[in-house]
């Protein structure tokens, strides 16, 4: 005992008193080692006992919270604004339902001959709300269809006007994915058309519409960690193996 409280001395955790007011019991218990306890119970009468919520301090902090939004349990898998992220695997994959809806906004634009301006963009901007995944393929393999709505705009045509898909846009091997969309958009924009002025699809959209249609689920999933776990280090603590944050 001696020993140790030299060594707390010496290091600070404890401090000498020369007129000391309450003496507390010091003890030493042993298991697998010798611990020296100090029952410091005499002190707990002048403690401040302040009971709160963390929700309280949250919202004195400015911090408010959609529980039915949050997942307040620590997971390895979970859905987050569309997305669905697996820990274990290290993907992230675009959600069943954004797949569904682009696929079905996709279908439409290779039915009509002459789909509206509208519907173009409709199917460009399901693919872009999914860039997070699908990267710049989203803008580069959609550009036929673009620049369809970038014309119908400097034409000032309706959004609902129909024109009939390019060759580009219905799916040319050699073409970008979605280049003609892009560009049919773009220049329905730069015409100052209505989003519902019809062009007909150019050859180039509807080879970027087929290729969407027959490539989406595969491009649908990406992987975060380029090669397999290496672990070399294990971290155990007292409350959990696993924690999973997003930032």
């Amino acid at each position: 005992v001696r020993s140790e409280v030299a060594r707390l001395l010496a290091s600070g955790a404890i401090e000498r008193c020369p007129f000391p007011r309450v003496v507390s019991p010091l003890s030493v218990a042993q298991g697998k080692k010798l611990r020296l306890i100090h029952d410091l119970s005499a002190l707990n009468v002048y403690l401040n006992k302040t009971k709160f919520r963390v929700e309280d301090l949250s919202s004195s902090a400015g911090v408010h919270t959609a529980d039915e939004k949050c997942h307040w349990a620590p997971s390895q898998q979970g859905t987050w604004l569309g997305y669905e992220i697996d820990l274990r695997e290290g993907t992230v994959r675009v959600s069943e339902d954004r797949i569904s809806k682009a696929l079905e906004r996709l279908v439409l634009l290779r039915e009509e001959d002459s789909p509206s301006v509208r519907d173009r963009n409709r199917a460009v901007g399901s693919l872009m709300s999914a860039s997070l995944v699908l990267g710049d393929s989203a803008t580069l393999l959609s550009r036929s269809l673009l620049q369809c709505i970038a014309e119908s705009q400097q034409q000032h045509l309706h959004p609902n006007t129909r024109l009939p898909l390019s060759q580009h846009e219905k799916g040319d091997s050699a073409t970008l994915l979605s280049r003609s969309l892009l560009q049919c958009i773009a220049e329905s924009q730069q015409q100052h058309l209505h989003p519902n002025t019809r062009l007909p699809l150019s050859q180039h959209e509807k080879g970027e519409i087929e290729q969407w249609l027959r490539e989406l689920r595969d491009r649908a999933t990406r992987k975060f960690v380029e090669s397999p776990w290496q672990i070399d280090k294990r971290v155990e603590t007292d409350a959990s193996a696993i924690g999973l944050g997003v930032v």
